[in-house]
């Protein structure tokens, strides 16, 4: 008589690697998202996401096994640099523009 093969064994995890995200990652890589996209808020935001980064990397580097998102912390201290960069131009921008405006209209010229 013949057999009927069986069915194969359980599959294997879709997503074998499910570890939570170090805590900070999140915030870091929010944080650089949009205070590069925001560049009057970027100096503040890209501050916060530097900081949450390096948290988030002392925390992965404490317990490596234990959490992923270590990329995620990557790209949040990258978009912070460029945040904090884009922001500072952009605060220069504006302190030298009232400068410009305050010198420019000064004490001869006055608003009616």
């Amino acid at each position: 008589m013949a057999q009927i093969p069986s069915a194969p064994g359980p599959w294997p995890p879709a997503y074998p690697d499910q570890r939570p995200s170090v805590p900070g990652a999140v915030v870091s890589l929010v944080c650089g998202i949009v205070g590069v996209a925001v560049p009057i808020a970027g100096l503040v935001l890209g501050i916060i996401a530097i900081v949450q980064s390096r948290k988030a990397k002392a925390a992965l580097a404490q317990n490596p096994g234990a959490y992923g998102g270590g990329g995620m912390a990557t790209a949040g201290l990258v978009l912070g640099i460029i945040a904090v960069v884009v922001g500072s131009f952009w605060a220069l921008y504006i302190v030298c523009g009232l400068v410009f405006l305050l010198t420019w209209v000064g004490p001869r010229h006055h608003f009616r």
